[in-house]
């Protein structure tokens, strides 16, 4: 049996007054469940990106703590690069700050089944056809992660 963890952080979670804390939070959550669940594996996912890059907005944040994902936990587990899905590998950018593209966003010519349409630049769900493309990049993490 595989035992398979997955943790995402929602774009409201993360922003500059918080994101040490976060990772703090982040790893001893990892390292206890590491510590009691034999054998536990983890895909981690970098935290999702909003349209703005206005620092109250908080995607210079969650780079940093993708940027900490990556550097902590790429030798051990799995990292889905959300962010990187997301901003076209950093094509998406204003300033050096990654956001997510508009193609990827849900707007009306690929709103969300869920979400809708994105009505502000602080928000940054996934539109449907960028979720399909992204869902399979997902689930090939997971299958990595079980090998």
């Amino acid at each position: 049996m595989v035992k398979i963890g997955i943790f995402k952080f929602g774009y409201a979670d993360i922003d500059d007054n918080n994101y040490t804390q976060v990772q703090t939070a982040y790893k001893s959550m990892v390292d206890e469940l590491k510590s009691k669940v034999t054998d536990f594996r983890v895909v981690h996912v970098t935290p999702p990106l909003v349209y703005s890059v206005e620092s109250y907005d908080g995607n210079s944040a969650r780079m940093k703590v993708a940027q900490w994902m990556r550097t902590t936990f790429a030798k051990t587990d799995v990292i889905f690069d959300l962010q990187s899905l997301e901003s076209n590998d950093g094509v998406c950018q204003l300033s050096g700050v990654w956001r997510i593209c508009t193609e990827n966003r849900n707007t009306v010519s690929d709103p969300s089944d869920v979400n809708g349409i994105d009505t502000s630049p602080g928000q940054g769900h996934i539109g449907k056809k960028a979720g399909q493309r992204i869902s399979k990049a997902l689930l090939m993490s997971i299958y990595n992660t079980g090998k």
